[in-house]
């Protein structure tokens, strides 16, 4: 009679991950049982013209809120952006996010000084605990926000010591400066080269207007990396020039959130993972509610063989993001990679590659695994999309972009990875240079 073995591993992998919460996003999490729970709904406005300004306000509340106290939890901007254009029940909302509480509310620009109208919701019963209008300049929006943030917390029960108040940014000088940070959050969160590009030359120009603002320094050094990390451009000295950048802003604010996140990217880049784990650990400090430090954070510890911790750090992401974007739509594939559940990772890079035609690692993941999976005609396919994106793409240089690959696949897979996608269509860096 012949005995059949079954590899119980992939399962057992499986099972690890769903009890660790790392495999998927959570589905109606429930909210922390301590301190108030909130998001911030995307502002409205009646003019399209205007439209990064509701952004700009969306985004710097949240991060005001959440750098309020550490005893807030903020939902990740990035969720609440998911839900622009929409007008879902505040029921809905505090279920799918797992908050007590929902701030919404519009905003009317004239000329140089804007109009914000807030509304604060307790989810559940969906009555509203406080509203207020407020007018001020562009450069007032700061000591805005310090009201609204305290009038909130306020209005649940939860007062701020002045020493909570400190911890928020200090406010930019110039009106240009206001506006040319708050497009570029707008142009960023469009996930394409050309938007990054615009992003780039926006914060360079809040710097040029405002040259002690240190947040635009991290964003302007962000727009380097993403576009080396995404393979947009193999130019090495952007990493240098985010380095220098980064640094310049954490040098003008200590406490820079984004600053530290930017050089702990560059540390991981580079192969420093423990480097980059304190720095995104002082990100995470100064800016809790901005998911891509936890799950960069959580790539380094892959990197450095601390499974468990990176899990607690990918998790934290998730419930911060419950519906994640693509960044961290792809580290959920790849953990499932890691676990052997091909079909539930594969479908999570489709989704992400059908939703951003620019992105190229979703790309170099499908055309690898198809090009294995002897579906060579889509694997071809894939790597033709690449190569539009970035002529200057080889198989070499794919493998190298996406990270921690080692630790993804299995050695069997890692080793053929080059051969995979040479064959799907990607030239060899011999190739390019006219060898052999």
């Amino acid at each position: 009679m012949t005995r059949m073995w079954w590899d119980f591993r992939p399962y057992l992998r499986g099972l690890v991950i769903d009890a660790l919460g790392i495999s998927k996003p959570p589905k109606n999490p429930a909210p922390p049982d301590k301190g108030p729970s909130i998001v911030v709904l995307p502002f409205e406005t009646a003019s399209t013209d205007d439209e990064y300004l509701t952004d700009g306000v969306t985004q710097d509340l949240t991060n005001s809120i959440a750098r309020s106290s550490n005893a807030v939890f903020v939902i990740s901007a990035d969720s609440a952006f998911s839900l622009k254009g929409t007008k879902p029940e505040p029921t809905r909302i505090g279920t799918e996010l797992g908050v007590r509480y929902i701030l919404r509310g519009s905003v009317a620009r004239s000329e140089d000084r804007l109009g914000i109208d807030a509304e604060l919701i307790e989810a559940a019963p969906g009555t509203t605990l406080w509203s207020a209008s407020f007018e001020c300049g562009l450069t007032d929006m700061h000591a805005v926000q310090v009201e609204i943030v305290e009038r909130i917390l306020g209005a649940v029960g939860f007062e701020l010591e002045s020493a909570e108040l400190d911890r928020l940014t200090r406010p930019p000088n110039s009106i240009r400066s206001v506006e040319a940070v708050w497009r570029g959050y707008y142009h960023m969160r469009q996930l394409h080269h050309k938007d990054l590009l615009a992003a780039r030359a926006l914060f360079q120009g809040a710097i040029d207007d405002d040259p002690e603002l240190a947040s635009a320094y991290g964003l302007l050094a962000g727009t380097y990396t993403q576009e080396h990390t995404q393979g947009w451009s193999l130019d090495d000295s952007h990493l240098d020039r985010a380095w220098e950048l980064a640094s310049r802003g954490v040098e003008l604010d200590p406490d820079s959130g984004v600053g530290h996140g930017i050089l702990g990217v560059v540390q991981l880049v580079r192969g420093n993972w423990r480097e980059a784990v304190k720095h995104e650990d002082r990100s995470i400090a100064a800016d809790p509610c901005i998911t891509w430090p936890h799950a960069m954070r959580g790539v380094a510890l892959t990197m450095g063989h601390q499974r468990l911790e990176a899990s607690r750090s990918i998790r934290r992401a998730l419930r911060l993001d419950p519906f994640p974007p693509h960044g961290l739509l792809m580290a959920l594939a790849y953990i499932n990679i890691g676990a052997g559940r091909k079909t539930e990772a594969y479908e999570l890079l489709e989704k992400v590659r059908r939703e951003n035609d620019d992105n190229i690692l979703v790309r170099i993941g499908l055309a690898a695994y198809h090009q294995r999976e002897g579906d060579k005609k889509y694997a071809h396919e894939l790597t033709q999309q690449i190569l539009r994106i970035n002529p200057d793409i080889t198989a070499e240089i794919a493998k190298e972009l996406i990270p921690s690959l080692d630790r993804i696949h299995p050695q069997s897979d890692v080793v053929r990875y080059v051969d995979d996608l040479a064959a799907a269509g990607l030239p060899r860096n011999a190739d390019k240079v006219g060898g052999p």
